[in-house]
């Protein structure tokens, strides 16, 4: 996964590797829910004990949206510019 993003920062796609970021946040906040769900299960918990899951999953997707915007308008801005994207990494 780092290689492919490292290759994303030389080709200067930025809006493609915001989108692998968003993907493996995604990915690890899947897993803490099913991580979650399975202590629950095994302590014997109350749903509401152990919520953090759900909340940083409600969270993140509200802030999903956020970062896809600036990107988009990030990447809008300095494509009439003719600047390439990777110099400013």
């Amino acid at each position: 996964m780092a290689s492919v993003e490292l290759g994303m920062f030389f080709r200067g796609v930025k809006l493609e590797r915001i989108e692998l970021r968003l993907k493996r946040v995604e990915d690890f906040i899947e897993y803490l829910s099913r991580e979650a769900t399975a202590e629950r299960d095994m302590l014997s918990l109350e749903p509401h004990e152990v919520r953090y899951a759900a909340e940083l999953r409600n969270r993140f997707v509200r802030e999903r949206e956020r970062v896809r915007a600036s990107a988009d308008r990030y990447a809008k801005k300095h494509a009439t510019r003719g600047v390439v994207v990777a110099d400013f990494y």
